[in-house]
């Protein structure tokens, strides 16, 4: 199976963007103090999506009319990932969210009954989120300049996830965009700054997917060079580990 091109352009961009995002949050932090609560929090980050497993079972007829019933590990690389989550507070510690994530994941590999590793391809996606956060632990005293805050969040999302082509393989099908959807929950750390107007926010994310099957045809279907498989999948775990600058906006 031909091995896929290295994609570094991408990268390069991923990390002038996210520089470009970073440094006017920086630059505000001469800014006059602001409180801590109310207005709305807007958080552009860069961060990591961890390698993970999504396991699929590919059902099929072989050449003499039976039933073929394959145990598939795809194996899903790391990845840069770039976003922005806007935060508006609505009644005491709870908040409304929504929010954009593009992670960029080097190539896949995939291997049938526990057996060779074949490379893939990788891909890149776009997640878009809305849902509610809920702040834990806020300090009650105002005089409190610096202080850890923590908060969790609830969202389901939308995710477009195009894989790269392969030099050498003439199917335009196999690489077309497709659609998944889940459930994005997390924890976030905040060391505020500059008078609480900034804060330095960490925050782990568990992209809960949900993959729809028709997409996910279309490797099986081509490695056997004829249509008919039918594919089961489990709900599949996308970590992120991120990083950013928040800014309350009045």
């Amino acid at each position: 199976m031909p091995t896929p091109a290295t994609f570094t352009a991408p990268r390069r961009c991923l990390l002038g963007m996210a520089a470009g995002l970073l440094v006017p949050a920086t630059i505000a932090a001469q800014a006059a103090p602001l409180p801590s609560t109310g207005g709305i929090l807007v958080t552009p980050f860069v961060g990591w999506a961890t390698g993970t497993t999504r396991n699929e079972v590919w059902t099929y007829p072989d050449g003499s009319g039976a039933t073929v019933r394959d145990e598939v590990a795809m194996n899903l690389a790391g990845g840069l990932a770039l976003g922005a989550v806007l935060q508006l507070p609505v009644r005491g510690a709870f908040s409304l969210l929504g929010g954009v994530t593009w992670i960029d994941r080097d190539d896949a590999s995939f291997s049938i009954g526990g057996g060779e590793a074949w490379v893939f391809t990788g891909s890149t996606s776009l997640l878009a989120k809305a849902g509610f956060g809920l702040q834990l632990g806020a300090a009650d005293d105002a005089m409190a300049v610096r202080r850890l805050r923590a908060g969790m969040f609830l969202a389901p999302f939308y995710m477009i996830e195009k894989p790269r082509e392969i030099p050498g393989i003439d199917d335009s099908g196999l690489f077309d965009t497709a659609s998944h959807f889940g459930v994005n929950l997390g924890l976030t750390g905040e060391l505020p700054f500059a008078g609480d107007r900034l804060a330095l926010q960490v925050g782990v994310d568990d992209y809960l997917t949900f993959y729809r099957t028709d997409p996910l045809r279309r490797l099986p279907d081509w490695l056997h060079a004829a249509p008919g498989t039918t594919v089961e999948v489990d709900a599949t775990h996308q970590w992120l580990v991120r990083a950013g600058i928040s800014l309350r906006l009045h």
